[in-house]
């Protein structure tokens, strides 16, 4: 039994509290300190806000896959291969999201009808989320609309991820202009981010207590 606790219990507690010690340094400083300390209602101001708020999505959905996978707790993509970013951020992190997350983003009222003033814009064609080649993909836009307009839940919530994944894509990599009429978008966007990184934060922290927890049970019955 000591095997088990030198070569897997104590390696796997110190690797949980690693990873939840480095990864709180980072989310207090960069969300905390960073993303939280934006005001102001310019334009520079909702790009400044998405951007910093979707590097810390982008670090969450990273680190809760991987450490799922590390620990057994959800198969590897496979050898030899590994998820797209695209996946990771939208499929991958919507199958770890809790009923409750669901829940909040199908069913909360200020979600909801930002949803319907970005579904405004998209059906009206002020603004084109999807892209084939670099021009704008009407079809696949109608595709999205149809998702987030869904009854399914996770249907629904799939749009919602797939649609800040694209805003970050066009801010990130497409030609776009800066003009001020981007705000419409980017606004209510900016909160829905918000909702999200916060609750998927308190998820994977939730997530690394319980399998600390567990790791503790497990090695206190053994020590006995």
């Amino acid at each position: 039994m000591s095997e088990k606790l030198y070569d897997e219990l104590y390696p796997k507690r110190i690797s949980l509290i690693g990873i939840k010690e480095n990864y709180n340094v980072f989310y207090n400083s960069w969300w905390n300190d960073k993303c939280l300390s934006y005001s102001g209602d310019t334009l520079a101001n909702y790009y400044d806000i998405f951007i910093s708020r979707y590097v810390v999505y982008n670090s969450l959905y990273n680190i809760i896959l991987t450490t799922k996978e590390k620990f057994g707790l959800i198969k590897p993509k496979g050898k030899n291969s590994e998820w797209k970013d695209f996946e990771k951020a939208t499929t991958e992190i919507l199958n770890q999201l809790s009923p409750s997350i669901i829940d909040f983003f199908f069913s909360d009222y200020t979600v909801s009808n930002y949803l319907t003033e970005i579904i405004n814009l998209i059906v009206s064609k002020q603004f084109a989320i999807c892209h084939t080649l670099g021009k704008p993909n009407y079809e696949k836009d109608i595709v999205l609309v149809n998702e987030l307009r869904s009854n399914i839940k996770k249907e629904k919530v799939l749009g919602i991820l797939k649609l800040i994944y694209s805003v970050r894509c066009n801010l990130f990599h497409g030609s776009k202009g800066y003009e001020t009429n981007q705000i419409a978008l980017l606004k209510p966007l900016n909160h829905i981010i918000y909702e999200l990184v916060s609750r998927t934060y308190d998820l994977f922290e939730c997530m690394l207590n319980n399998l600390i927890q567990e790791t503790e049970t497990e090695i206190a019955a053994i020590e006995e």
